[in-house]
């Protein structure tokens, strides 16, 4: 993640306020030095950071109260020990966000956690015991959608897609399939 895909992040989310803005929504923000920053007029902001640097020192010392990491199938794992403790004086919230990445990255693990935790919820809504403290389940959730259920993408290009890539790349891209090399044995990981 660049500065400069940092900016393009911010960016998006201008045109998001904006839209909402003119709606009474929110209050009118104010664009912080080098363009990585909006600052709200009730002292909230949002801040991007890019970096490029395998031990991301150059986001530590910061807080969030959410913090949203794009792509994080395609970070460092290195990088996460730096990433992750910046919601943890504010007790804020961390999304990791991306598509499917290698198994056995950091991302993949924090997913599978998610995966089980789920699974273990639904298990008690349905009323069947755990054999666990429900405290104990761990807080963190995951989410799957693959590109086949986003309505900007069509089975045109879908299908364009599936011809250029080979079919470990396309289901880790699109459908959400984790992988890990293009030659290994099987093709996605049981969940």
């Amino acid at each position: 993640f660049t500065l400069i895909q940092a900016q393009r992040v911010l960016n998006y989310a201008k045109t998001f306020i904006a839209r909402w803005k003119n709606r009474g929504l929110y209050g009118f923000f104010i664009e912080g030095q080098r363009g990585t920053n909006i600052r709200f007029n009730n002292g909230s902001i949002i801040e991007c950071h890019g970096t490029t640097v395998p031990d991301a020192h150059n986001v530590r010392g910061f807080t969030a109260d959410l913090l949203i990491v794009d792509e994080a199938a395609l970070i460092y794992d290195k990088m996460f020990p730096s990433i992750t403790p910046l919601t943890a004086h504010t007790g804020g919230k961390t999304v990791f966000m991306s598509t499917a990445g290698s198994i056995g990255s950091f991302f993949y693990q924090r997913w599978y956690e998610g995966q089980k935790a789920n699974d273990l919820r639904k298990k008690i809504a349905a009323g069947i015991d755990i054999d666990m403290p429900v405290n104990k389940i761990p807080p963190v959730k995951s989410y799957t959608i693959p590109s086949t259920e986003c309505p900007g993408l069509t089975q045109e290009f879908l299908d364009r897609e599936r011809a250029t890539l080979s079919e470990v790349r396309f289901n880790r891209e699109y459908l959400t399939q984790w992988a890990g090399t293009a030659d290994q044995v099987f093709s996605r990981v049981p969940t």
